[in-house]
C-alpha cells in the first residue's frame, strides 16, 4: 500500500468515522471532524476531499453527498467533480439515472424539497419541486410522488419522463422473393489460406455483386413487421399512494387499489392496449413491486399478476438478416424460464413482499399451527431465485434481503434461510450458524 494512502487512513482513524457509505468502485468515509475522505481501488481516487464541516452523507451507486453545517449539499460524481449548492432541510434520499443518461442526480429532504444535478437540470442543485414525500428513478427518468399524492417525472420522454406509454403492434408482411449479395464463403475442403498471398490470387468476381461477393436467392416469407404507436395517459395521477420503476417504466399505486403505469412496453409501462391488456385485473391492488423487467401486485382478494409487456427474447439470422421474435405475456414462451404465481394470497397474512432484479418473494403467516410458521412463495426469473412454492419453515420473518441471484431471510428464531440458483433451479438452504 503507497504511504500516502496509509497517512490518510491513519487520519481516518485518529478523526473518527462518523458514517461510511459504498458506492460501486468506492467507500466515502465522514469523520467526526466533519473531513470527507474517497478510498477507491484505482490509482488517485483514494483522497480527502476539499469539503470541510460534512454533517451527513449519502451515497448512490456511482456518487456521493455531502451536507455541511452551512447547509450546502456537495456532490461528488464518480469523475470527482464536486458541485456544491444551498439546500433547505437534511439529506433523506439520493438517486440517479445510468447509461445514456449518466451524471443525473436527485436529492430529497426530510422537509421535502427536491433539487437535481446533471444536464437535466437548468442549473446544479435546482429545486424541482417541494412537498415530496419519495424520489425513484430507474435507468433513465426519475418521478417523484408529491404529499399531496400527485406525482411528477423528467428525464427520457419514451423511458417515463413524461406521461405517456408506446404500443408495437406486429403484422405479417409478405415479403416477395429476391437475391441478395453476402460475402464468398469458402469450402473448407479446398480453400488454402495461403492462397491469399498468391499474387496470381483473385477472389470469385460476381457482375452484380463485385468482387468477393455472390448472389444468393431469398424464396418469399411472411415476417412480422413491428408497427409504432404512442399515447398520452388518459388517466390522471392522483390519489397515489405509492410508486415503483422498473428499467423503462414507472408504476403508480392509488389510494383506491388501481394502478396506473407509463413508459416503454418493454418494461411493464403499457397495461391498456389490446393484447396486452392488464387493466381490468389491476382492480383492487394492495401491493406493488417491481423486478426491474416488469412488475408483479397482489389484489386485496389474493391473485397475483405479473406482467412486462412484449417480450424481445429471441433473435436468429435468415437468408443474411437479422430476425426478432417478439412475445406478448400471455403467449410468452416456456424456454425464458419466467414462472408465474400459481398461488393465492392471503393480504391479510402477508409478512414480506420483496423482489431482486428477476424473481419476486412472498411470505405469508402459515395457519392453523400449534408454533409460528410461514409459507414462502417466489416467482419470476427461474435463474434468480424463482420457482419454489408453499415452503414451510418454522418462526417469523424478521427481515428479508435481496441479492443478485436470490434472497436471504432472517427469522426471530434466529435462523438464516438462503435461496440461491446454483444449477438453473432454485434452492432454499438453511445457513448454519455458529456464536
Amino acid at each position: 500500500m503507497q504511504r500516502y494512502n496509509v497517512d490518510l487512513i491513519d487520519a481516518i482513524n485518529a478523526e473518527g468515522v462518523k458514517k461510511a457509505t459504498s458506492a460501486n468502485n468506492y467507500f466515502s468515509i465522514l469523520t467526526n471532524t466533519g473531513n470527507a475522505y474517497i478510498i477507491g481501488s484505482t490509482k488517485g481516487t483514494t483522497k480527502k476531499l476539499t469539503i470541510d464541516n460534512g454533517i451527513d452523507m449519502l451515497t448512490s451507486e456511482s456518487s456521493s453527498i455531502i451536507q455541511t453545517e452551512e447547509d450546502k449539499a456537495c456532490l461528488i460524481e464518480d469523475s470527482g467533480k464536486i458541485s456544491c449548492s444551498d439546500i433547505q432541510g437534511d439529506i433523506k434520499s439520493l438517486v440517479e439515472l445510468k447509461y445514456d443518461y449518466k451524471g443525473n442526480y436527485a436529492l430529497l429532504t426530510d422537509q421535502g424539497n427536491l433539487y437535481r444535478w446533471g444536464k437535466l437540470a437548468k442549473a446544479q442543485g435546482e429545486l424541482v419541486s417541494q412537498n415530496v414525500e419519495n424520489i425513484i428513478a430507474n435507468d433513465s427518468a426519475f418521478a417523484f410522488l408529491r404529499l399531496d399524492g400527485t406525482v411528477g417525472a423528467w428525464g427520457s420522454r419514451t423511458q417515463g419522463g413524461e406521461f405517456i406509454y408506446d404500443y408495437y403492434s406486429f403484422e405479417q408482411t409478405y415479403f416477395k422473393a429476391s437475391k441478395k449479395c453476402v460475402p464468398v464463403k469458402n469450402n473448407e475442403s479446398d480453400y488454402d489460406s495461403s492462397d491469399i498471398y498468391d499474387p496470381n490470387y483473385e477472389p470469385a468476381y460476381d457482375l452484380i455483386c463485385g468482387r468477393g461477393y455472390e448472389q444468393v436467392s431469398i424464396p418469399a416469407y411472411y415476417s412480422p413487421e413491428k408497427k409504432h404507436s404512442e399515447h398520452k395517459l388518459d388517466t390522471e395521477l392522483t390519489n397515489v399512494k405509492k410508486i415503483v420503476g422498473a428499467s423503462g417504466s414507472f408504476a403508480a399505486l392509488t389510494l383506491d387499489g388501481d394502478v396506473i403505469t407509463w413508459g416503454t412496453i418493454f418494461s411493464g409501462g403499457n397495461i391498456y392496449s389490446d393484447k396486452v391488456n392488464h387493466a381490468n385485473e389491476l382492480t383492487n391492488i394492495v401491493d406493488i413491486k417491481t423486478n426491474t423487467n416488469g412488475y408483479s401486485t397482489i389484489r386485496q382478494d389474493g391473485d397475483i399478476t405479473s406482467w412486462q409487456g412484449i417480450w424481445d427474447i429471441a433473435a436468429e439470422i435468415q437468408f443474411g438478416e437479422y430476425i426478432k421474435y417478439y412475445y406478448y405475456d400471455q403467449n410468452r414462451p416456456s424456454h425464458v424460464g419466467f414462472s408465474d404465481a400459481f398461488i393465492k394470497a392471503s393480504p391479510d397474512s402477508v409478512t414480506s413482499f420483496t423482489s431482486n432484479e428477476g424473481a419476486y418473494l412472498l411470505t405469508e403467516k402459515a395457519k392453523r399451527e400449534s408454533s409460528p410458521h410461514f409459507i414462502l412463495n417466489s416467482w419470476g426469473f427461474k435463474e434468480l431465485g424463482a420457482g419454489l412454492t408453499n415452503i414451510k419453515l418454522p418462526g417469523k420473518v424478521d427481515k428479508v434481503f435481496p441479492h443478485k441471484t436470490g434472497f436471504t431471510i432472517y427469522t426471530d428464531q434466529g435462523h438464516i434461510y438462503n435461496i440461491d440458483v446454483p444449477n438453473e433451479i432454485a434452492v432454499l438452504k438453511k445457513v448454519e450458524t455458529t456464536i
